[in-house]
């Protein structure tokens, strides 16, 4: 079932919401270009940090709010509501963690077996602290992650979509380039975190037309990367 939310979607509100999402899709795109750089001063990496993955995207999306009236919710972070109460809702959420890990972590093994062998250009690995700082680092990496990727690849281009993902080839369409943008993010990690980001936004972009609520997946996308990271 297509999402049942989608609703007749303005140019305007189409314009806005692409608004909100290029700032962070620009600079995911770029960091990998200066994170190296920045991690050998622990004080700059920290606010560049913090400015893609919490001041930029707060900006945009409460600018979307303020501007164009486009609250959480139609991006889909709502809590339990008709279309799927809490029982459904807590079914959906253990479902999207089963299917994060298996297409993350499968995909990523036979990535590793199949696939020659080379340094990533980026790891965050060596930026996570040891002892009692590892837990809210890794935390943050895992949270902050999860839920802006999952609204700027899923949540914003489907809610500019509306009712258009109901019109032929609009939905392949939405699945494949949300996963291309998403897996291009991810480029700093070579082919081995290329393909492996590509899978999870294929199954992540089906799962959000499916469930049409976007906690789950923010949930799943969070437990896969602390498992990552830890």
């Amino acid at each position: 079932m297509i999402w049942a939310s989608a609703l007749p979607v303005r140019t305007h509100t189409r314009i806005a919401i692409a608004a909100a999402a290029l700032p962070s899709v620009a600079v995911g795109l770029l960091n990998g270009l200066y994170l190296e750089h920045l991690a050998a001063t622990p004080l700059l990496y920290w606010c560049a940090d913090l400015a893609q993955w919490v001041l930029i995207p707060a900006i945009c999306l409460y600018a979307l709010a303020r501007f164009a009236a486009i609250g959480p919710r139609a991006y889909g972070l709502r809590g339990p509501d008709a279309e799927l109460p809490a029982g459904s809702l807590a079914v959906a959420t253990v479902l999207a963690c089963a299917v994060f890990a298996l297409a993350y972590f499968g995909t990523s093994a036979l990535a590793e077996r199949w696939l020659p062998q080379a340094p990533p250009h980026f790891s965050y690995a060596h930026l996570i602290p040891s002892g009692a700082m590892r837990v809210p680092v890794v935390i943050y990496f895992a949270l902050s992650a999860g839920i802006v990727e999952e609204v700027v690849y899923r949540g914003l281009p489907l809610a500019a979509l509306g009712a258009a993902i109901r019109e032929r080839g609009v939905l392949p369409a939405y699945v494949l380039v949300s996963a291309t943008l998403f897996s291009s993010i991810h480029w700093e990690g070579g082919l081995i975190g290329l393909i492996p980001a590509f899978v999870v936004g294929v199954v992540a972009a089906l799962l959000y037309l499916r469930i049409g609520n976007l906690w789950p997946l923010v949930i799943a996308h969070a437990q896969v990367n602390l498992i990552h990271f830890w």
